[in-house]
């Protein structure tokens, strides 16, 4: 496929690349083999060693795992590297029907597998989301709707068969719940790698904040945020995840703009003189960890 094609209606701020992703020295490792893998598959099976073909990503919510995903996908596409891309989405191939939601799921490998066959990829990534829907444990105590059963085993069936091809295939799972998952279904041999995603440590919190800020003031082409200390940032976030702080800049902006607004109704906003700062920050911080408690509270009915 042409380069030029696969980024027809796409803006330049949502191709992403491996720098897009930020986690722990230890995270980057594993990120690196595995994208390694990937992008070199046919090295790895010159030496007579199949390269990885399904990973499990799991942790708690809002840690980068479907992020992650991008960031590898986008980073192949830098390096003219055209790989197909289909996410299963139970709202648009599942189904209550029995046997209509496995017919779509095998539509969907099927569609990839044709796609890579009729050369218009050099591989295809298929995407599981909340793939704990699908994933999920047989219990003997419980019966288990026929539908769900035969997903699993059409799933079954063709990580199977995507683990003995020499294809450039690849199955990414991500889930908040890797407790709620089937045991066979994720046994080595049909998931070949897992990976799991904590919190944010220190440094990375640092990095993030950065990243953000960096991202915000290019495309505004000002300074909007600064005068802030990425240390006093990193300390006082801890215990939020990747997302929650990825949003505090946005907000902070966001809130800055609504607060000139207020006061000089629509007339031009001086962005060189608005400037968000520290103290602003650290509100958002506050202010979000306030609401996340608040959701917590309403969800566990304390």
């Amino acid at each position: 496929m042409e380069k030029e094609n696969l980024k027809e209606g796409v803006d330049d701020y949502s191709i992403l690349s491996l720098d897009d992703f930020i986690g722990s020295a230890e995270m980057y490792s594993e990120v690196g083999k595995i994208f390694r893998e990937i992008a070199n598959a046919n090295l790895f099976r010159v030496a007579g060693s199949e390269p990885d073909k399904s990973y499990l990503f799991y942790g708690p919510p809002g840690t980068g795992k479907t992020h992650l995903v991008d960031c590898m996908y986008w980073e192949l596409f830098q390096q003219n590297r055209y790989f197909g891309l289909k996410e299963y989405s139970i709202g648009t191939h599942g189904t209550a029907f029995i046997n209509v939601g496995s017919v779509n799921l095998q539509k969907f490998f099927d569609e990839g597998k044709k796609g890579l066959d009729q050369g218009k990829f050099g591989g295809i990534i298929y995407k599981f989301d909340e793939c704990d829907v699908i994933l999920t444990q047989r219990e003997e105590s419980k019966r288990s709707h026929k539908e769900d059963e035969k997903l699993l085993s059409t799933l079954m069936i063709n990580l199977q068969r995507i683990h003995n091809d020499r294809t450039n295939e690849f199955v990414f799972f991500m889930t908040n719940f890797e407790g709620a998952l089937d045991a066979a279904a994720t046994r080595v041999g049909r998931i070949d790698k897992y990976l799991k995603f904590n919190l944010p440590d220190y440094e990375s919190r640092k990095r993030l904040f950065q990243y953000e800020v960096t991202k915000i003031n290019n495309r505004s082409k000002y300074r909007v945020i600064k005068n802030y200390n990425l240390d006093t940032l990193a300390e006082i976030s801890d215990g939020m995840n990747n997302a929650e702080i990825s949003d505090i800049s946005r907000r902070a902006v966001k809130n800055k703009i609504h607060s000139f607004l207020q006061v000089g109704g629509d007339k031009m906003i001086d962005f060189n003189k608005m400037g968000v700062r520290q103290g602003e920050l650290e509100t958002e911080i506050l202010a979000l960890k306030k609401e996340r408690g608040k959701k917590e509270k309403r969800i566990g009915f304390i």
